[in-house]
């Protein structure tokens, strides 16, 4: 979900005003056998401020208890249906978690329509269905003040199996309207996955242990943090008895450059070995001997400047399950796109499947251009959309993990971003600074573009000529494969000596 700043309304105060004035008005609907008669909704106990619960083209079940929709019901088939009661609903603004199990193919939408059975939205944010083997949570808000006419729910399974186990509305308390960029901050906070003050939590955990699954784990809300927090504490130097790795962290090693020997030679068993460019230089620092760049003062993108280039000759071909490290120690960073520590791509925009990077005011980041099959949900850039041959535009996004917390100028961080397969559709994009996970996210898009003869860049984009990292790097090492959380925490532990 695409998020902006929360604009005039602080999120705590939001929060604190829900969990003081409407905890009553909660709605926990959890789905069995029940619901199939005409008392079920009266003896369930509906709040006030929703009439009926119905649903077409599916069943509900006790065994998963569930509304079930079959795999092979027809496409569009499958539609539940929540009734309100405008009047009763002061605010007239819901936040909204799904708890669900699907198949690797299943597309779900959530509509609004009007009392005559008009669609109102067609869609509230594109596909909610994000596919894993436990059930899954999904968080949004609906800004009914937006649509009067509106008082319907409708939650309408387009294709795929569904089990949807459950629904918590969380009517939203505010001194006033709140406008779209503010909806969907506070649904971020609120989001996927629920961090353990998330005020749904306990209404989702219910309906887990009724419907007897298992909910993807509860993870920290690490992005609600404020960006305007102090730096990250620099990496604290580590002086264990041992210098030698972890055994796991050789497997799916494609290039390791150390810069021990004050060369960019590869010590893995690949022979990826590095290119310096223009004036970069091999220093000792507190870490040993590391990769010094200068930033480039001409800015002129045709002039290769202080970088180190793994041609893509040398370069073991990537592809979508990877690990990227780094330690980095910057001085300064460019301005307005920032400043590259590891980046893989070829001279097309839009079309950098694999990058860590600093943004200019100091976050890290880890992104991946890929795909866009239905709304874009992050950044796309008209200068970077490419035709095809028959002339169709094919639109990329840049989707991205950043910290919620900037580095530190002139200290010393280590940096790695993960891509782990999930299943056949998700992919997990992980960030990690000083050993620990400070952000995640997940996506079903793919990178849609060839890659066979994509270079990897320490230190900049392209051979060198922009986007230039100012400062000291050393130990770079990229892997074929997600390192673990365990992994990436013994890699910050080795001695820097």
């Amino acid at each position: 979900m695409n998020t902006r700043t929360l604009a005039a309304i602080g999120i705590s105060a939001i929060l604190s005003s829900m969990a003081a004035a409407i905890t009553p008005e909660v709605a926990e609907l959890g789905f069995d056998s029940r619901w199939a008669s005409p008392q079920g909704a009266g003896v369930l106990k509906l709040p006030s401020w929703i009439t009926s619960i119905q649903q077409q083209g599916g069943t509900f079940i006790d065994d998963p208890r569930c509304w079930q929709v079959a795999a092979a019901a027809p496409k569009g088939t499958g539609r539940l249906e929540i009734t309100l009661d405008r009047s009763r609903i002061a605010s007239g603004n819901l936040v909204v978690t799904l708890l669900f199990d699907a198949d690797d193919n299943t597309d779900v939408a959530v509509q609004l329509f009007d009392s005559q059975g008009r669609v109102v939205v067609v869609d509230l944010f594109g596909n909610v269905v994000d596919i894993g083997k436990q059930a899954t949570t999904d968080t949004f808000a609906i800004p009914l003040s937006k649509y009067p006419t509106a008082d319907r729910i409708v939650i309408r399974r387009v294709e795929g199996g569904l089990n949807l186990h459950g629904i918590v509305l969380f009517p939203v308390v505010t001194e006033g309207p709140m406008e779209q960029g503010a909806l969907k901050e506070l649904a971020r906070v609120l989001g996927d996955p629920l961090s353990p003050e998330n005020p749904l939590l306990p209404s989702i955990q219910n309906i887990a242990r009724s419907s007897q699954v298992q909910v993807s784990a509860v993870k920290p809300a690490v992005l609600a943090e404020s960006k305007q927090a102090k730096a990250y504490p620099a990496a604290t130097p580590q002086t264990l008895s041992s210098n030698a790795l972890n055994a796991s962290l050789n497997e799916g090693l494609l290039a390791s450059l150390n810069f021990e020997k004050s060369n960019a030679q590869d010590t893995s068993a690949h022979q990826s070995h590095g290119q310096p460019q223009a004036g970069s230089t091999f220093v000792s620092t507190e870490r040993g001997t590391s990769l010094r760049l200068r930033k480039n003062p001409t800015h002129n993108r045709s002039i290769p400047w202080d970088a180190v280039i793994i041609p893509a000759e040398r370069m073991p071909k990537l592809h979508d399950q990877l690990s990227l490290c780094a330690w980095v120690r910057y001085d300064s960073i460019a301005a307005r796109w920032g400043s590259q520590i590891i980046w893989h791509g070829d001279s097309r925009f839009g079309c950098d499947p694999w990058v860590l990077h600093l943004l200019p005011n100091g976050q890290a980041e880890f992104r991946s251009d890929r795909s866009v099959t239905g709304r874009p949900k992050f950044t796309v850039f008209e200068d970077e959309i490419q035709l095809s041959p028959s002339g169709k535009p094919t639109l990329s996004q840049h989707i991205a993990v950043q910290s919620p917390r900037n580095l530190e100028r002139g200290q010393w961080y280590f940096l790695v971003g993960t891509m782990e397969k999930m299943n056949e559709r998700t992919h997990t994009m992980r960030l990690y600074i000083n050993g620990t996970n400070v952000g995640e996210l997940q996506t079903t898009e793919v990178v849609n573009y060839d890659t066979n003869a994509m270079w990897t860049t320490i230190g900049a984009v392209d051979r060198g000529g922009w986007q230039n990292f100012d400062g000291d790097i050393d130990d770079v090492r990229i892997y074929d494969r997600s390192l673990s959380p365990q992994e990436v925490l013994d890699l910050y532990q080795q001695p820097w000596k």
